[in-house]
């Protein structure tokens, strides 16, 4: 069996849908794989193909991105761009978000993954933490 069957990938689409609920209009989670690549996970709208599953792309502006592919059901589909390694970047994220969201913040001289500001001291702020649903440690 694969590792790709091993992970339910559905808790980043709870996570983003959490954040939503809680008042952020375009939540968004940034991630980045071992080379360097960006990627942003966001929520699907409810007139998408597939309502409420989450796109995977670059960040780029919608035209000139790279479409990775998409969560459906928990299972990555993967698109054209997709690249090895990066299911193993959204699994790695949801065994462990806040060791995923420092190598972001290490990556991106001190940026939060989830709201993109500075970030003092971790991984993320406490803010973020509560709309995420995430434990906050100083």
């Amino acid at each position: 069996m694969n590792s790709e069957a091993t992970v339910n990938l559905d808790g980043i689409r709870e996570m983003l849908q959490r954040a939503r609920d809680a008042g952020t209009k375009w939540p968004k989670i940034r991630l980045v794989a071992a080379e360097g690549r960006r990627i942003v996970l966001s929520l699907s709208g409810d007139k998408a193909r597939y309502p409420g599953s989450v796109n995977i792309t670059d960040g780029r502006p919608y035209g000139s991105n790279t479409w990775y592919g998409r969560i459906v059901a928990g299972r990555l589909r993967g698109g054209s761009g997709a690249f090895p390694g990066l299911y193993k970047v959204l699994a790695d994220f949801i065994t462990d978000p806040e060791r995923a969201a420092g190598a972001f913040v290490e990556a991106q001289r001190g940026r939060c993954c989830f709201c993109g500001r500075k970030v003092k001291k971790g991984a993320y702020g406490p803010d973020c933490a509560k709309k995420y649903g995430l434990p906050y440690t100083k």
